[in-house]
């Protein structure tokens, strides 16, 4: 008798990459996108609308990118695009993570001169 597969949940509002891999979320793969950023340039804007996936996209690169993720590579990319051609960048450098979600913007720590 098979066992039932149990079916992905969808995230809404994750950012954490490890997340999907260790909680089994849906996920589209994009790290085919890895490669056409390295071949772009050095000064890239990523723009998109709201709710588009774009800090769940600096996650995956850190992911990709970090040296301190480098024994992980196969538990977060087996069976993505980038898994299966990775870069010579792959796990090469020291990244910083700065996260501005939490800052208040209205914060009064600065006031302007009058």
């Amino acid at each position: 008798m098979n066992e039932v597969q149990q079916l992905k949940r969808i995230p809404y509002g994750k950012t954490d990459f490890n997340d999907f891999r260790e909680k089994n979320l849906y996920y589209v793969d994009k790290t085919r996108f890895i490669r056409d950023i390295e071949e772009k340039g050095d000064f890239l804007f990523l723009i998109r609308p709201r709710r588009f996936g774009k800090s769940l996209f600096l996650g995956i690169m850190e992911a990709y990118y970090d040296i301190h993720y480098k024994d992980r590579f196969d538990y977060f990319f087996m069976g993505s695009d980038i898994h299966r051609n990775p870069t010579r960048e792959k796990n090469s450098y020291m990244v910083l993570k700065l996260n501005f979600s939490m800052v208040n913007p209205r914060s009064h720590w600065w006031k302007p001169h009058s």
